[in-house]
């Protein structure tokens, strides 16, 4: 985050060593994602989280949704199996591991593990501690009486709110555990460890949406990244969408053009082979031609002379011309 934004809260940030992430730095989208049922490896983003993820405000429990404006103060709380990804506008992002809950305003992990990717300045409390950090990524946990950074990439400077000890500067590869009545621990972090929390935390930013695909007229459930037609988060969504984005044929005075459903004046068809069919001109009408005395069976586009529907009004027309 940048000071140079928010003016006003650059005092406070100095005294207390936090950056306010909301405010004049609205976070611009709230992600929920849980395991994918149908891939034990894999993760899916949600629509809505009954029972999965929490945000509270004003004393209110509600069930967190993508969408939502999120707004100092408000707290968020993931389930045993759900994370959430809060992105902000200038393109950091923070995810709540499982069972983790964090306040807004500025970000203060209650309990349970924050994995940050942050740009610009930015920082994250607990009880009697803080991490700030300028363009990073690292590990924030917080349990069982103790503080834990784990850093990936950058720097993080860690202090003592009570100023128990020295401020502690860790780069990449470094983990820090701070006992909360004590000095903290610095050691190298695990590489392995490292490695498996980088490959979770690509599988929960690249969870694909789960909801409807829609291919031709037929709707079925599936994930954004497996839909081969229109996608929507519900099956409402997925069947108006296919309805005006559906692409295709369309058969509109006597012509075919490519192109959506919704463009289409006239009648849509999902293959060229239909809308050719419906678009060929219909047969002409076999009828009696009257041409230089003669009279003939013909199509009015045969015929050079004058056309009629029935032999008689043929006759009578060419009557004058037989010897």
């Amino acid at each position: 985050m940048k000071w140079a934004t928010c003016p006003p809260l650059r005092a406070c940030a100095a005294i207390i060593g936090v950056v306010w992430l909301l405010g004049c730095h609205r976070a611009t989208s709230l992600r929920i994602v849980r395991p994918d049922p149908a891939d034990p490896t894999g993760y899916v983003e949600v629509l809505e989280a009954p029972g999965l993820a929490t945000l509270y405000r004003g004393g209110q429990a509600l069930v967190a949704r993508p969408g939502f404006t999120l707004k100092a103060d408000d707290q968020i709380e993931t389930g045993r199996d759900t994370s959430v990804i809060i992105r902000f506008p200038d393109g950091g992002n923070v995810v709540l591991k499982p069972l983790s809950r964090v306040r807004l305003g500025s970000l203060y992990l209650l309990f349970g593990s924050i994995f940050a990717s942050v740009r610009g300045l930015f920082s994250v409390e607990g009880q009697n501690f803080v991490a700030g950090v300028e363009a990073t990524e690292f590990l924030f946990a917080v349990g069982g009486g103790d503080v834990r950074v784990v850093v990936l990439d950058g720097v993080v400077v860690c202090q003592s709110k009570t100023k128990a000890w020295d401020p502690v500067r860790l780069g990449a590869g470094q983990q820090l555990i701070a006992p909360l009545a004590d000095v903290p621990l610095v050691q190298p972090a695990n590489p392995s460890e490292l490695a498996d929390l980088r490959a979770w935390v690509d599988r929960v930013k690249q969870a694909p949406r789960a909801g409807y695909c829609c291919v031709e007229d037929r709707v079925y459930p599936a994930k954004s990244n497996q839909c081969p037609g229109v996608f929507g988060s519900s099956e409402a969504e997925a069947r108006r969408s296919c309805a005006i984005f559906q692409s295709g044929w369309c058969c509109d005075r006597g012509r075919v053009t490519q192109g959506i459903r919704a463009g289409c004046g006239g009648e849509f068809f999902f293959d060229l082979q239909s809308a050719n069919r419906a678009c060929a001109a219909p047969p002409e009408p076999t009828g009696w031609c009257c041409q230089d005395g003669k009279v003939t069976s013909e199509t009015p586009s045969q015929c050079h002379g004058s056309f009629h529907p029935d032999q008689k009004s043929a006759e009578v027309k060419c009557r004058p011309l037989i010897q």
